[in-house]
């Protein structure tokens, strides 16, 4: 049928009662050419389609030029706080001498745990 023409107009409502999503979203653009509302499908999935048709996409925003910022200082330490009442032990292992052919060298201890029974 050509388009605006009354055979048009009854053959996009006959169209529009089935549920082929894309044949659907035809009819209801020449219903609207016609001046006719086609209104709300009964197949949700068929709406969805319709109301995305339509959805006007917003254009991208302007950018908006924003100044860097200088980079902040550093901060000074305050030398009356402290954090530790004494300091800690340095932690080091006991050695014990292993004579070997090349010389004496110092190997580190290892500690034997407790056995049971």
């Amino acid at each position: 049928a050509r388009k605006g023409s009354w055979l048009e107009k009854v053959f996009a409502r006959e169209v529009f009662r089935f549920g082929s999503g894309p044949n659907c979203e035809l009819a209801a653009e020449a219903l609207r050419r016609h001046g006719i509302d086609p209104g709300n499908h009964h197949n949700a999935e068929i709406n969805h389609i319709l109301f995305a048709a339509r959805r006007v996409i917003k254009p991208d925003p302007e950018k908006i030029a924003v100044p860097r910022i200088p980079s902040p200082k550093s901060l000074k330490r305050n030398p009356k706080i402290r954090l530790f009442t004494k300091p800690e032990p340095p932690m080091t292992e006991p050695l014990r001498a292993k004579t070997t052919t090349t010389g004496t060298q110092k190997i580190p201890l290892i500690r034997e745990l407790p056995r049971n029974g």
